[in-house]
């Protein structure tokens, strides 16, 4: 009797990794994102062929991969400076529809009158889940020829609850070997092809100096 069994999908480049509330060299959390489930942020990149769009998809839950503790209202993920609506396409989530959807601005996030400074980048809106109703936890994804670089991301919880990656509004330098404050990105156009041979995981891209740091702009 043959046996059949699915074939793993084969990149020519992967990017994984992820951020959690339990080691605060990470991130910077409060409310329910700092209780008992805390908070965790995942991404996968991957790029099918060579040139091909890079897929970005992002899971926000508890750090174990369960329920967020509360609901996540709303969360801002860093792009590069300046890219437009054009540049992002095939989105996909749970997020609410809101005028002006998925078009980078500077953004002001902040809880109250705290807030970690602005932020140039997409926002998605989740006030409800709504593809996993009462999981609390959220995946969202898009395509873009944006090659991945470090960068920031911050959200928003019900109650009062934030969190926010510990290197938000610095960037990583030629001399940097700890990337933990960042996540993976959206930042500056390919150039040059990554090369196929290479699986590239977590903080070990920069290491590789395979990585362009993105150019922030700066405020005048």
């Amino acid at each position: 009797m043959a046996l059949w069994a699915p074939v793993a999908q084969a990149y020519y480049m992967e990017l994984t990794g992820s951020r959690v509330s339990t080691d605060t060299d990470q991130l910077i959390t409060s409310g329910a994102f700092s209780a008992r489930q805390g908070f965790q942020i995942t991404w996968h990149i991957t790029e099918a062929s060579p040139g091909a769009a890079f897929h970005y998809e992002y899971t926000i839950s508890g750090v174990d991969g369960g329920a967020l503790g509360r609901t996540l209202s709303r969360w801002f993920l860093e792009v590069s400076n300046p890219s437009s609506r054009s540049d992002f396409f095939n989105f996909n989530g749970i997020q609410k529809p809101y005028y002006g959807q998925y078009v980078p601005a500077t953004w002001h996030p902040r809880q109250g009158c705290q807030g970690p400074g602005d932020i140039y980048g997409i926002r998605f809106n989740s006030p409800r889940d709504y593809g996993k109703t009462g999981t609390r936890i959220y995946t969202f994804s898009f395509d873009t020829f944006l090659m991945p670089e470090w960068g920031d991301f911050y959200a928003q919880g019900s109650y009062g609850g934030y969190a926010y990656n510990t290197g938000f509004g610095t960037d990583p330098d030629l001399f940097t070997t700890d990337f933990d404050p960042w996540i993976m990105v959206p930042g500056a156009r390919a150039v040059v092809p990554l090369p196929g041979s290479v699986l590239l995981l977590g903080s070990g891209l920069a290491g590789l100096g395979l990585l362009r740091f993105r150019r922030r702009q700066k405020k005048a």
